[in-house]
């Protein structure tokens, strides 16, 4: 509706909310305005994204805005969740005005069906939903997959192999020699099934096929590398394991893997590289190893900073000192072994700088630099950022 509402205020101003919930430390008046309203007003025409962000008031936002989605067809992108919550009468909102619910699947940067009522991984936050026309018009730029169930082409199988994709990874050089052999006569259990799974990860990576095809590769590629892993439980295979959850968006399952993974570790004790792998954070497949000496503190820095990446929605929002003490010791190890990405660097700053945590709040000179992944380097540059 239009009109006026209280928005309680937060100490973190994202919680905001016209919702009275505990924790608020005052509020003001805001004005409202619908969907409706705005599109007639501003003559709003052909819009393609929407994004609906509004702390539990989306439902009454579509409201207020059904001529606006029915006139028009966007791709919207809204949270799923509100709290702990899955919201899925807001899902069946929108399915009543023509639009389809999707999810990310993060490695293949593809949108791909959310199913009425499935299981969903605890940390699916934002889903997207359009109408059929616009599926067809990211299908076509292959930025959707409209199909789950692609039967895979007998001779895309026969074609599908690890060594092209992963044999020219940068740290591939240090393992060459130990995975000539494979998979051979007296290898790892599964070790041919391992061999077809990261063979059809490399075809999901094929940019010529069809979205939905690849999908259905990835899909393929996780059944049997986790077939392998139940068979030989391998540092390498448990690494491709958690890549290719996260890719497929199945978070919460790439991080036990990676957890478990860490526990086993014994640190010292080398690097157990006989099969190809795929590291669990992608940064690393552009990171040499550099020489065998190096490759245990190499295998360990991507897991952990895919663990740290992973584990919360955003470090911003960590306070818990528990949290806040493990953060930083991942942070530190990465330091320590010269693995520490400048987006790293910058997310250890502003936990020291948001926690008052001494010697930590010290910026490195590194973070007033711009870089394809920290590109307000300006504000570290004038210190605008700052623990006053």
């Amino acid at each position: 509706r239009t009109g006026e509402a209280r928005l309680n205020i937060f100490p973190d101003s994202e919680a905001n909310s016209l919702v009275s919930t505990a924790g608020s430390t005052g509020t003001e008046t805001v004005t409202l305005t619908t969907l409706d309203n705005c599109a007639e007003k501003y003559g709003w025409r052909d819009i393609d994204f929407l994004k609906l962000d509004a702390e539990g008031e989306e439902q009454r936002i579509i409201s207020g805005g059904e001529r606006f989605l029915e006139a028009s067809s966007p791709l919207v992108m809204f949270e799923l969740r509100h709290g702990r919550d899955v919201n899925h009468a807001l899902v069946d909102q929108f399915r009543s005005l023509g639009y389809a619910p999707y999810r990310l699947l993060p490695g293949l940067h593809v949108l791909s069906p959310l199913e009425p009522r499935e299981q969903h991984d605890d940390y699916l936050l934002n889903v997207f939903c359009c109408k059929p026309d616009r599926a067809e018009k990211l299908q076509q730029q292959g930025l959707l997959a409209i199909d789950r169930a692609v039967p895979l082409d007998k001779s895309c199988l026969e074609r599908a192999h690890w060594r092209p994709c992963l044999g020219g990874k940068a740290y591939s050089g240090t393992f060459q020699s130990a995975w000539r052999k494979f998979p051979s006569k007296g290898g790892r259990a599964g070790g041919g099934r391992y061999a077809r799974g990261l063979g059809m990860y490399c075809l999901a990576h094929t940019d010529s096929m069809p979205a939905a095809s690849r999908v259905a590769c990835l899909e393929r590629a996780r059944a049997l590398v986790s077939e392998a892993c139940g068979l030989d439980p391998s540092p390498g295979r448990a690494q491709s394991h958690a890549r290719i959850l996260w890719e497929l968006g199945h978070r919460q399952q790439a991080l036990e893997v990676m957890r478990n993974l860490l526990q086993q570790l014994v640190p010292g004790s080398g690097v157990d590289a006989d099969e190809p792998f795929l590291p669990a954070n992608p940064r690393f497949d552009g990171l040499p190893v550099a020489g065998k000496q190096r490759a245990e503190a190499w295998f360990l820095s991507g897991l952990v900073e895919q663990l740290e990446k992973l584990s919360v929605y955003s470090s911003f929002f960590v306070r818990d000192p528990v949290v806040l003490k493990s953060m930083i010791e991942r942070l530190d190890f990465l330091r320590a072994n010269d693995f520490m990405s400048v987006g790293m660097e910058r997310r250890r700053c502003l936990a020291g700088i948001l926690n008052a945590l001494p010697g930590i709040a010290d910026c490195p000179e590194v973070l007033k630099n711009a870089a394809a992944d920290h590109l307000n380097a300006p504000l570290w540059e004038s210190g605008a950022i700052t623990a006053a």
